[in-house]
């Protein structure tokens, strides 16, 4: 009875082992029904929810945050598995770009038509957070070295008893226009004294991918209420930002197709902006990629577990072992024990030495088969070459050796020539 520790066995528990991790990586990436973990802020929800409850996805667990760098942080320390992040705002390494979910708009406003000062008070959203950072550097191209920021935009669509500080001087903002709350704030500033203007950028703008110019006429951002006043008579040339949902690396396939089909998200990223290059977008191709990295890898296991390779070797150990049985069938037919002429035994003798020439060869093709693939003599397949031409061989010489003299003569005279 052979030992649960044998070889053979060896190999079915290692088989075994590998067709379950498989099973349970399959299940666990492809089948696995997973709640995915969704990091946005408000008015992100108000876009994203009702699109979730359009495409009926039910496994979309959204976490509410104040905004983008607060949902990477989410996402970096793993407690949601998806951030919705403006454009502009820096990642952090290790995570990827699914593709943009939707659109905002910069919004700037001015009061007074804006005069001219050294250091502007500009109200917009919570320090740190998308609108800011993208001021930030919006200030900046315009040649502002120092800009007072008040941070109160939140406060000016949802309280209606808030008052918007009497020394702010313009308003710059990137939202959501169709949002409600957005629609209240815009009415508000705009009755307050400020009129929207052209954030213009000019050509600093191809180097930022994520922005995208647009024309927006007159009444554009007061469906609601045509009444309210708005004082342009032209287009308004603004931006729209793009938002991109960015996922952690561990994020599974099938959590990657519930959040294509719950956000209607295309294969690809599109337009990722400077900030994102270090990451990469993922794609349809890239998950079959995977997908038959593991199965090529599977495969090429269980192949060198059952020693299949040795397949591809088989037809010519099989053709050392023809060539053993042919020179066994040659040397049977060279006896000496009934020849009593030495002369006659000479032929005989030299056909015998050739045979045992040929052997010491084919053992020599085993071990150089042997050293190219070590399966075959764990197979015992290069063993049995050796023990046949071995054999054999030892056969051939102690029939050599009973000729006597006769050899001997032999072996001399094809040493002299």
């Amino acid at each position: 009875m052979r030992s649960p520790l044998s070889l053979p066995k060896i190999r079915v528990y290692l088989i075994i082992s590998a067709v379950a991790a498989l099973v349970w990586w399959a299940y666990a990436n492809y089948l696995q029904p997973k709640v995915v973990k969704v990091a946005a802020t408000a008015e992100d929800f108000a876009v994203l929810g009702d699109r979730v409850r359009r495409n009926n996805i039910p496994n979309i667990e959204f976490v509410i945050s104040p905004g983008s760098p607060d949902n990477l942080m989410l996402v970096d320390n793993k407690a949601t598995d998806v951030a919705v992040v403006q454009g502009g705002v820096q990642l952090p390494a290790g995570l990827a770009v699914i593709g943009s979910v939707h659109k905002e708009h910069i919004l700037y406003f001015v009061r007074d038509n804006g005069p001219e000062i050294t250091v502007p008070r500009v109200v917009t959203y919570k320090e740190g957070q998308g609108s800011h950072l993208l001021g930030q550097l919006f200030f900046r191209l315009w040649g502002y070295e120092t800009v007072s920021w008040i941070h109160s935009w939140d406060q000016i669509g949802s309280n209606p008893t808030h008052v918007i500080a009497a020394d702010a001087t313009a308003i710059f903002i990137v939202v959501d226009p169709a949002n409600s709350i957005v629609g209240d704030a815009i009415k508000r500033v705009t009755n307050a004294g400020f009129h929207l203007r052209d954030p213009d950028i000019g050509v600093h703008a191809t180097h930022l991918p994520y922005l995208n110019r647009i024309d927006v006429p007159p009444g554009y951002y007061h469906l609601k209420d045509p009444r309210v006043p708005d004082g342009r008579t032209r287009n308004l040339r603004t931006y729209t930002v793009n938002k991109y949902m960015v996922t952690s690396p561990l994020l599974t396939y099938a959590q990657k197709t519930t959040l294509r089909r719950a956000f209607e998200l295309s294969s690809a990223a599109e337009g990722l902006p400077s900030t994102f290059l270090h990451t990469q977008g993922i794609s349809l191709m890239a998950d079959i990629d995977h997908a038959l990295a593991v199965i090529v890898n599977f495969v090429i296991i269980i192949v060198a577990l059952f020693g299949l390779e040795i397949l591809f070797y088989r037809h010519y150990i099989h053709e050392l072992n023809s060539l053993i049985s042919r020179i066994s069938l040659l040397q049977s037919e060279r006896d000496l024990h009934d020849i009593d002429d030495r002369e006659k035994q000479k032929p005989n003798i030299f056909a015998l030495e050739t045979c045992s020439d040929l052997l010491g060869l084919i053992s020599s093709l085993a071990g150089y088969y042997g050293q190219e693939n070590a399966a075959l003599m764990f197979q015992g397949l290069t063993g049995s070459v050796h023990n046949r031409a071995n054999t054999l061989k030892i056969n051939i010489q102690l029939k050599i050796l009973q000729a006597g003299p006769a050899s001997l003569t032999l072996h001399t005279r094809n040493q002299s020539q």
